[in-house]
């Protein structure tokens, strides 16, 4: 039988840890339970161990949570709450559905801290690689306002369509990438190789060649003399740009620029980012969190710096008594399908349907731009 471990504090606040063997972790959470033992942390024993409630230096194991994981949690936790199940009871049955073991792991911390009389937000906070802020703020709008399952109906569809979009970006920049992959080998080849040979032959002949010629020839001798040093060059540029992309906002800023204006690509990238501005807009807005704070999040979820500038800017001006439609006008980034909804909303006072709409237009145009 599998041995684990569980800590207690003892009077003067010191933590000690003791060994027992039981079938399951939850197994034995459940027989100190049921001895009225209020433990702290339950963990497998041994040097190799998951300890997830620990520290992050602590854990010597993780993997990576797929999407599909945590829309599966979602729709388990919101049809079982709704029907009257208590938190802990959800989240304790559910831990036996998951393969994942890592997943599982989480899981049964999650559990072991509700019932400790934590918050699922707060315990969601302790793994930022494996629920995004979207996530968290959304079920703590959903526990603040009593509208748990709701929220998590919400988080359902946000996860779905997020899924939906990665697979369709994808599927549609795969082929070109396959592509280019093949032309780059196959030019590569065709300049180290081949054209070498026939160079030599047109020299021999002492003819006189045509530019055109005379410039493969040119690009061949500098990839056979320079290649390896060409690399030598490239790769520090590359990682100049990574550096200062991360850590330098103005050079950010032009990057993020230049990727919206490149022909095609730049088109589509706008979109997908006015959708997922949207979806994480009217998601917030219908868990009943304030405009101001839902923008702070929305500056979090949007990965260019020119649409978080304009956020920023938006957040700024409704703090001076703007509307947010006009604020949203001045910045000249939102498309004016969303600048109408906006204004529709706040004129109607329905502001959640009028989103809704916009979101929906999205849904439709994005995948048929992709196909």
């Amino acid at each position: 039988m599998p041995s684990f471990e569980y800590s207690l504090l003892d009077d003067q606040g010191k933590k000690h840890w003791y060994s027992e063997s039981a079938t399951s972790q939850i197994d034995l959470m459940d027989q100190l339970e049921s001895r009225g033992i209020d433990f702290i942390q339950v963990r497998k024993s041994g040097f190799l161990n998951f300890n997830i409630a620990s520290s992050k230096k602590e854990r010597v194991k993780a993997s990576k949570v797929k999407p599909r994981e945590l829309i599966k949690l979602c729709i388990h936790l919101s049809v079982l709450i709704e029907a009257g199940v208590p938190l802990t009871q959800a989240l304790k049955d559910y831990t036996l559905e998951i393969s994942n073991p890592y997943f599982k792991q989480v899981i049964q911390d999650l559990y072991q801290r509700v019932t400790n009389g934590s918050s699922l937000s707060d315990g969601l906070m302790s793994y930022p690689t494996v629920f995004k802020d979207e996530f968290i703020y959304l079920v703590r709008a959903g526990e603040r306002t009593g509208t748990l399952p709701n929220a998590l109906k919400e988080l359902k569809k946000y996860l779905e369509w997020q899924e939906k979009i990665r697979s369709e970006m994808r599927q549609a920049t795969t082929y070109p990438k396959v592509v280019a992959v093949v032309v780059g080998i196959f030019v590569l080849y065709l300049f180290s190789s081949i054209v070498p040979g026939i160079a030599k032959i047109l020299v021999d002949l002492e003819i006189d060649l045509p530019w055109m010629t005379r410039v493969v020839m040119a690009i061949s001798d500098f990839i056979l003399g320079y290649g390896i040093l060409s690399l030598a060059v490239i790769i520090p540029i590359f990682l100049a740009h990574k550096y200062f992309y991360n850590n330098h906002p103005p050079y950010a800023y032009e990057v993020d620029g230049l990727k919206l204006k490149i022909p095609v690509m730049g088109n589509l990238s706008s979109l997908v980012l006015q959708a997922r501005f949207v979806h994480n807009f009217s998601i917030i807005h219908r868990a009943g969190i304030s405009i101001l704070d839902n923008l702070d999040l929305c500056y979090k979820f949007v990965p260019n710096r020119i649409f978080q500038t304009a956020i920023q800017k938006v957040k700024d001006d409704i703090r001076d008594g703007r509307s947010l439609s006009e604020s949203m006008r001045d910045t000249g980034v939102f498309s004016s399908l969303i600048l109408r909804m906006v204004s529709v909303g706040e004129s109607s006072g329905n502001l959640d349907e009028s989103l809704l709409h916009a979101t929906n237009y999205y849904d439709e145009e994005i995948p048929r731009i992709l196909r």
